[in-house]
C-alpha cells in the first residue's frame, strides 16, 4: 500500500439496493409503533398544529363561499330570481 494514498473507507452496515435503469423503484414498507415524545412538547406541537390551521380554515371558508355563491347565482338567473320587483 502506497503511504500516500488514503485507506479504503469501509462499507456502510446497511445495504441499499439501487433501482436498475428503467425498473420500477423499490419500495420500503415502514411500520411506525410508537412514538417517544414529551408530553410538554407535544402540547406545544399540537397548540401550533391548532394557530397554524387557522389560516387553512379561512381560506377554506372564503372558497366555499365563493362556491355556493356562484351556485346560487347560476341557479337564480335559471329560476328567474331577481327579474320580479316586489
Amino acid at each position: 500500500m502506497n503511504p500516500y494514498q488514503q485507506p479504503p473507507v469501509p462499507a456502510p452496515a446497511y445495504h441499499t439496493p439501487q433501482p436498475v435503469y428503467g425498473s420500477m423503484p423499490i419500495r420500503h414498507e415502514v411500520m411506525v409503533t410508537d412514538v417517544k415524545m414529551p408530553f410538554g412538547s407535544m402540547v406545544v406541537f399540537i397548540i401550533k398544529w391548532t394557530i397554524a390551521s387557522i389560516p387553512a380554515l379561512l381560506i377554506l371558508g372564503v372558497v366555499t363561499a365563493l362556491f355556493w355563491g356562484l351556485v346560487a347565482g347560476v341557479i337564480g338567473s335559471l329560476v328567474g330570481f331577481g327579474r320580479f320587483r316586489f
